[in-house]
């Protein structure tokens, strides 16, 4: 059965994001550099800790999936996860920022045990908030303009308190140049980003609970219903379509993680741009991630989204390469010079623009999957499917942190005391390791077989069409 969701419940389903951009953006961008250079923990054992914490997110998130794939609570199937998650992601994430003095050893531990415990709530959360685009829309465009809009909500939410931070809690001062190192003001932006993620949260949960009229129920004598669970991650797991969007998206969330927990050490240290300057360069992001939401419907209309997807895999690659290869053969302008902020800013607004509009593609060619899965069980399993894409996004948080520290431990001359020369020592293992990443996830997307007429084959046969 079709329902109409009005704008009121698409922009909550949106809003539902802001929370994982912030903690995404935090741990993607401040969280090395605050345990590395202020608090003085080593950059591979900040490393070891957000893997450790991304291999707890390999059991937890189809979990996630799979149970509100079967709740049936009057309340819906997600909606009494997101109401749950809540508080505790409150409690965690403003003590993640908040850490007790302590041996480097015990400051290790704290910093595993806490961001596993982030994850592990806002896993509660972000999966079934997620996976009710499944009682939002079936339209082959629609659901792609709807993930574009929920991915530009994430976006400009990690982004502005990004901003934020840089202009209002680490700004540089006498005492602290760059102000980054402000051990200080870590603590407010703890209180703040942890206020706006809670409010954000139940904004979303109530929002689209009123708005989700018909709450499609577990079809508890389907095929797919009676699959235990490390049956129904299999089955998943068995179509090609599905492994190829995976892997994909596993490799570009991957770079993505690279490109965001170096950008401040590359930025600071490389270019040699002030804590303003990084401000306005990371502003950049919101008209893009705008124009990025704005174009998504159209980038796909009439095409195949594997073809987009591989386009705009290749641009990516490119962009996201080109400013550290022209520092590193010195064709850029001169530091600290204007015209490199301007190089900077405008490479950053197209690479930010490309890239959101890839997740965007990929996001949408995972739940047209589930149709096709009803088809095959009878039961609908978006919770398991957006459980799988959820862990690609934070391969960004767990292994691209683990591996940007492995290259700043290699490439650090003198402890943990980080300079130009230590970055110019990994700019070229870094940009050949981006171009593997992007090359093979154009290899492995040959493997989507699903095309626009054979989804909306599918949804005829759904009775959605």
């Amino acid at each position: 059965m079709t329902q109409k969701v009005g704008l009121g419940g698409i922009v909550s389903y949106g809003i539902g994001s802001i929370a994982y951009g912030i903690k995404d953006n935090g741990f993607s961008t401040f969280l090395m550099i605050y345990f590395n250079q202020v608090l003085g923990l080593p950059a591979y054992l900040v490393g070891i800790a957000l893997l450790v914490a991304m291999l707890v997110d390999a059991i937890s998130d189809p979990w996630a999936g799979y149970l509100s794939d079967r709740c049936t609570s009057r309340l819906g199937r997600r909606h009494p996860f997101m109401y749950a998650s809540i508080v505790p992601i409150a409690i965690t994430y403003y003590l993640l920022w908040t850490p007790p003095e302590a041996s480097e050893f015990i400051l290790f531990l704290y910093l595993t045990f806490m961001s596993v415990a982030v994850r592990l709530t806002l896993t509660f959360f972000e999966i079934p908030n997620s996976a009710l685009i499944g009682e939002i829309s079936h339209d082959y465009d629609k659901r792609t303009a709807i993930t574009g809009l929920r991915l530009m909500f994430g976006w400009l939410g990690g982004v502005i308190m990004a901003v934020v931070v840089y202009q209002v809690f680490l700004p540089d001062s006498v005492d602290y140049d760059p102000g980054i190192l402000n051990p200080e003001g870590y603590t407010r932006y703890a209180f703040w980003a942890t206020l706006v993620m809670v409010v954000t949260m139940f904004v979303s949960a109530v929002g689209t609970q009123r708005a989700v009229k018909v709450f499609s129920t577990p079809d508890t004598s389907s095929e797919g219903y009676g699959f235990r669970f490390f049956k129904n991650v299999g089955h998943v797991f068995a179509d090609s379509s599905f492994r190829s969007v995976f892997l994909a998206s596993l490799c570009t969330n991957l770079v993505s993680g690279l490109a965001m927990s170096l950008q401040l050490y590359f930025g600071i240290f490389y270019f040699g741009l002030s804590s303003t300057q990084i401000a306005l360069v990371t502003l950049t992001m919101v008209p893009a991630a705008i124009i990025a939401y704005l174009s998504t419907a159209f980038v796909v209309r009439g095409f195949e989204k594997k073809s987009v997807a591989v386009t705009l895999s290749w641009m990516a690659l490119v962009l996201s390469v080109s400013l550290v290869v022209g520092k590193y053969f010195d064709v850029l302008p001169a530091p600290r010079s204007p015209e490199l902020f301007y190089v900077v800013a405008i490479l950053t607004f197209l690479t930010t623009t490309v890239t959101v509009l890839l997740s965007a593609v990929k996001f949408s060619m995972t739940i047209d999957l589930v149709d096709a899965d009803q088809i095959r069980t009878g039961h609908r399993a978006e919770g398991l499917y957006f459980a799988a894409f959820s862990f690609t996004r934070k391969v960004v948080t767990g292994l691209g942190i683990f591996v940007s520290g492995v290259m700043l431990s290699l490439g650090a001359q003198s402890g943990r005391l980080i300079d130009g020369n230590t970055m110019h020592s990994i700019a070229i293992p870094y940009v050949v390791l981006i171009a593997v990443l992007y090359t093979y996830s154009v290899w492995v997307l040959k493997g989507f077989t699903l095309t626009r007429s054979e989804h909306g084959d599918n949804l005829q046969a759904l009775g959605k069409g």
